[in-house]
């Protein structure tokens, strides 16, 4: 049925201190369960900026930069506001001890909302060596519920899971590509773009066995 891709399914979960939260520089709000992306099908791109919370006493203060771009995605399952670059998709094959990318995606732009929670007795929301959940400080901090032109985000403890079967989550294979052990490897904001508390944990690696299909 797609012949030559390479189907992925990613959750990309938010385990710093702060929500990760981004609105651009238009006063157009709403969110696009309510209808308001339809008046920006112009494929406009708008500047993003992110803002970054600090506790002052009983409440928080905020920081504004700017950052990348959102605009609308008319693509098939889409149709509503998407933050561009948001991931990379890569095939690596090691050979001599050297990494060679052998098959690499267009960086892929996301709608950035709260899919889900981490959970801490789930076995989906164990890495880094412990549990991430409902004991995480600021835990659900942050509300990001539907791909609006208002804000986009993740909330601390949350996640944004995209399936494979969305447009775009694919990698398309060359034609000759060979069968054998690949590392499948993705990015979050591979451009660099925004403020984390820690970068370190943006690239996800794991091992890959290719084989032919068969037709």
């Amino acid at each position: 049925m797609y012949p030559g891709q390479l189907k992925i399914a990613v959750a990309i979960a938010n385990i710093g201190l702060g929500p990760l939260e981004v609105a651009p520089e238009t006063t157009l709000t709403g969110s696009c369960c309510e209808g308001d992306t339809t008046e920006n099908k112009d494929e406009k791109r708008y500047c993003l900026f992110q803002k970054i919370y600090t506790k002052t006493g009983n409440g928080f203060s905020e920081r504004k930069f700017k950052t990348g771009t959102i605009y609308f995605e008319s693509k098939p399952g889409h149709q509503h506001l998407h933050v561009d670059d948001w991931i990379e998709m890569r095939l690596i094959k090691m050979s001599k001890g050297k990494r060679v990318v052998a098959c690499k995606g267009q960086k892929v732009s996301y709608c950035l909302f709260t899919t889900g929670m981490l959970y801490d007795k789930d076995s989906s929301s164990y890495f880094n060596k412990k549990f991430y959940g409902e004991g995480m400080p600021n835990f659900a901090l942050g509300e990001y519920y539907a791909c609006s032109l208002a804000k986009q985000g993740i909330s601390v403890g949350g996640y944004d899971y995209y399936g494979m079967m969305y447009e775009g989550q694919f990698l398309q294979l060359p034609k000759g590509f060979k069968n054998g052990e690949y590392i499948m490897e993705f990015e979050i904001d591979p451009a660099h773009k925004y403020i984390e508390s820690n970068k370190a944990n943006n690239i996800f690696s794991m091992k890959i066995n290719i084989q032919k299909q068969k037709l």
